[in-house]
């Protein structure tokens, strides 16, 4: 139970990470040795409602594979 619990944990983690990324604007980029670092931008209020949707959509299938 607790390895499907990690799997389910992670899958929200990345698909989160990705729904925040999507609406980034990469404001500036600077190479530093062997490092890239990248500063962006992104509309919050946007990001959360997408994240809310992902959350719901995530909890239902959730349900289903509990039940």
């Amino acid at each position: 139970m607790e390895a499907g619990a990690n799997e389910y944990f992670d899958s929200v983690v990345k698909s989160l990470a990705s729904i925040t990324l999507k609406g980034c604007i990469i404001e500036k980029t600077e190479i530093c040795k062997d490092r890239v670092f990248v500063m962006v931008t992104y509309d919050v209020k946007k990001c959360k409602r997408r994240c809310k949707v992902c959350c719901k959509k995530i909890s239902k299938k959730r349900r289903k594979f509990i039940k």
